[in-house]
């Protein structure tokens, strides 16, 4: 755990966290670039306008987190749980999502381009004006 806990708009760039329980914190604004995030229980977090570049989220449980004009360019979110998440116009651009849970996530004119969404779970997600440019999109079958 980082020697500071996770504030609103705070500064945690590189910072590790990993396996925390921060479920329904208020981090907008925060700086969480290259942090480890693995594993972390963010269940209902507000992630809104954070830089999550290259973060490191896999296997973390954001669940019905607001991930609204965050940006997650890079981020590793592989098998993440992204259930209902609200991320409209979000950045996943060259993020790995593979294997991600995002039934019922709102993204809304997110960019997802070159995001790798291999095996990922899209059921009833809604996708309105994203831009899927060059992500790859495969079943788990």
């Amino acid at each position: 755990m980082s020697p500071q806990s996770p504030r609103r708009g705070g500064d945690h760039y590189r910072a590790n966290f990993k396996g925390a329980a921060l479920n329904g914190l208020d981090l907008r604004g925060a700086n969480f670039a290259l942090a480890n995030l693995k594993e972390c229980k963010l269940v209902d977090a507000i992630l809104s306008d954070c830089l999550l570049f290259a973060a490191h989220l896999s296997g973390a449980d954001l669940t019905g987190a607001r991930l609204n004009g965050a940006d997650l360019a890079e981020a590793d979110l592989f098998g993440a749980n992204l259930r209902g998440i609200q991320a409209e116009n979000a950045d996943f651009r060259r993020a790995n999502l593979a294997l991600a849970n995002l039934r019922g996530a709102r993204l809304n004119g997110a960019n997802l381009r070159d995001a790798n969404l291999s095996g990922a779970d899209l059921t009833d997600a809604i996708l309105d004006d994203a831009d899927l440019s060059g992500a790859v999109i495969t079943d788990n079958e």
